[in-house]
């Protein structure tokens, strides 16, 4: 039986009949030609589309990429449109400014929306000016905790590591990531890194475990021994 919240959850094919009927436009079938988008991404970007028609009717958009083929062809790194994350618009120029002013306040409204101004900061890979805008919950390109940089390029995930975007990986790995729990053990082995001054690691040479790492390996038996050592404190 399909759940009761996907019932409220937006179609790519919703989508595409949502922006025809406000009047805007798609580049061929380039939303999808790739594979669906997200719905909680959908989600977000009708409302703002919606918002946008009644306050600046005059200034239509044109819907150029989104899950496309395009991006799946990219090798050098995987872009958060294979992931059906991101999606791509144009507009008149005399609009830019009203449409950053709309796409900040969703970024401030929504923690993991991020967009890029590709019109002023062009990425590499980038064909045409153009503002990216992308939806991953609590975890928006560029980093932080809310938004990402509205410039500076698609901050998309390097092809080696697929759960985190370029400036997360860059970030020291003392420093905890949401968007890193979906690696092995990194949770807990962070966490012991951030107390690496304190009785964690008095614990560990006295076991002679040599190195922080190793606790990921061996937590089990840490954690036991600790225990044991508390008692005779």
């Amino acid at each position: 039986m399909k759940k009761l919240t996907d019932l409220f959850e937006i179609s790519s094919t919703e989508f595409r009949t949502k922006i025809k009927e406000l009047g805007f436009t798609e580049k061929g079938s380039e939303l999808t030609s790739g594979g669906d988008l997200k719905s909680d991404l959908l989600d977000i970007v009708s409302s703002l589309v919606a918002e946008w028609k009644t306050s600046n009717p005059n200034c239509p958009l044109n819907f150029t990429s989104g899950n496309d083929s395009f991006h799946k062809g990219i090798k050098t790194y995987v872009s958060r449109h294979t992931k059906g994350e991101a999606l791509d618009v144009t507009l008149p120029s005399s609009c830019h400014s009203l449409f950053i002013t709309l796409l900040n306040t969703y970024k401030s409204k929504y923690n993991g929306f991020s967009y890029i101004d590709e019109y002023t900061n062009p990425t590499a890979k980038a064909t045409g000016g153009h503002f990216h805008m992308s939806y991953r919950s609590g975890a928006p390109e560029g980093g932080g905790k809310s938004g990402g940089k509205s410039g500076g390029g698609d901050t998309s995930t390097p092809a080696s590591d697929t759960s985190t975007s370029n400036s997360a990986t860059q970030t020291s790995k003392y420093s905890y990531q949401s968007s890193d729990v979906s690696k092995p053990n990194d949770e807990f082995t962070t966490s012991a890194e951030n107390m690496n001054k304190g009785f964690i690691t008095q614990a560990t040479n006295a076991l002679g475990l040599t190195k922080v790492e190793s606790i990921s390996i061996k937590e089990k038996k840490l954690l036991e021994n600790i225990q044991k050592i508390k008692k005779l404190l």
